[in-house]
């Protein structure tokens, strides 16, 4: 995620014929950050024609996010067929934004490597994606502060409190009106997660562990039918190795989001309903026999392992990628026409081969040419996840493989096929 995000923020600053260095820098205060949105927003309100298009920051990283979030762009038709297999492109945008978050947060990925700058880029992805639109409440939050109505002040949710005086709200040593904030939700603190501790299997001490379609499961890791929808597989906050926050064993992260909810209750409802049809219908395990349909339904090893092997060329590719929008960055400085000769030559590696040898200094081996070429000759070896890892990590049956469950499990009571 860090890696996609460097390359988002690259091509928007070559858009917007700037350096990386200014989208969005890190280090100013809250007041300046909302007084930029305040002025991206006038640009964009000022534009009121195809021709005069608004280009602004927000603008164009939002356009990044979603094609990584939504598999959309402008100009493009997210429902366009592919010719990637079924299996995979049903997976394509957020189920596999998901399936990172998930992957990233197991304990035996964590024990290889912290996932704290994932979760940081994955705030910074949501960051920009919702302040970015729509336009007009993003332009009267920051306009409360331009025109001094709105401060900022961090603390922890824990130093809320209501003053005894005057009645207002305590944030910290501040005083204030009234706070706009999301509501906290913690593991920790959930009655129902922790009367189970004991009974179910739990990855982490303290933290569930689920199956698919989010099933809770004995200590001896067999299925049980009941489905948990709440904070429980939200994951544990932990801190790494240089104090930094990461997140534990987190299954799914829609508990609180409307735009997620909005996306999976399909899905979920589709599932209860399976379970529910199942059971009227005489079956004795519904959890069992939906999850041994689901195994049915995946792809062959032979087939999977075809597939993926078509994607150890687009994984070189994307490191040859990074390795040179980090010599594009190096070599401009804070040069932004540098920054767009070189960015220009991005599309073929012939292309930035030439461009990097063009200006390269390779008798220092701390140039950015050297560098480049260093970089290259270190791209990680592709190991793919085997089929099993795969379709695992992700909670969830995608709306497709859902749906075909469902189907299936209807034709069969049709037929009086369920036992």
């Amino acid at each position: 995620m860090p890696d996609l995000a460097r390359i988002v923020i690259a091509a928007t600053a070559r858009a917007l014929n700037k350096t990386p260095a200014e989208i969005y820098p890190k280090g100013v205060s809250a007041f300046e950050r909302q007084n930029d949105y305040f002025q991206q927003n006038l640009i964009h309100f000022a534009a009121t024609t195809l021709a005069g298009r608004a280009r602004t920051d927000a603008g164009y990283l939002r356009c990044g996010v979603r094609a990584l979030i939504e598999r959309a762009s402008a100009g493009e038709d997210a429902s366009r067929v592919s010719d990637d297999e079924v299996f995979m492109t049903n997976r394509a945008a957020w189920p596999w934004m998901r399936h990172l978050a998930a992957w990233h947060s197991k304990p035996e990925q964590l024990e290889k490597q912290s996932n704290a700058a994932y979760y940081e880029t994955w705030k910074y992805f949501c960051h920009v994606f919702m302040t970015a639109s729509p336009a007009p409440i993003a332009h009267y939050f920051s306009g409360m502060y331009v025109h001094g109505t709105t401060g900022h002040h961090q603390a922890s949710f824990r130093d809320l409190r209501r003053s005894s005086i005057s009645g207002k709200v305590l944030c910290g040593n501040a005083e204030f009106d009234c706070i706009l904030g999301s509501g906290l939700i913690s593991i920790e603190g959930s009655k129902p997660h922790k009367s189970l501790e004991g009974q179910v299997k739990e990855n982490v001490p303290g933290k569930a562990a689920f199956a698919k379609n989010r099933l809770y499961m004995t200590n001896e890791g067999a299925l049980t039918g009941v489905t948990e929808l709440g904070v429980a597989g939200e994951g544990l906050m932990g801190k790494d190795n240089d104090g930094k926050t990461t997140i534990i064993d987190q299954d799914w992260l829609d508990t609180h989001s409307h735009h997620s909810a909005l996306q999976i209750t399909p899905t979920i409802v589709k599932y209860i309903l399976s379970k529910a049809a199942l059971k009227a219908n005489g079956c004795k395990n519904p959890a069992e026999e939906i999850h041994a349909r689901y195994l049915n339904s995946l792809p062959s090893d032979d087939k999977y392992d075809a597939f993926v092997k078509r994607l150890e060329n687009h994984h070189r590719e994307f490191y040859e990628l990074l390795a040179y929008v980090d010599f594009c960055t190096e070599y401009a400085g804070d040069d932004c026409e540098k920054f767009a000769a070189a960015y220009s030559r991005i599309k073929h590696s012939t292309m930035r081969d030439d461009f990097v040898n063009g200006p390269g200094d390779f008798r220092d081996a701390k140039s950015a040419a050297m560098k480049y070429y260093t970089a290259l000759q270190s791209i990680p070896a592709f190991k793919p996840l085997s089929k099993l890892e795969y379709f695992s990590t992700y909670i969830d049956q995608t709306a497709e493989e859902m749906q075909q469950t469902w189907d299936g499990i209807c034709d069969d009571i049709v037929a009086g096929k369920i036992a």
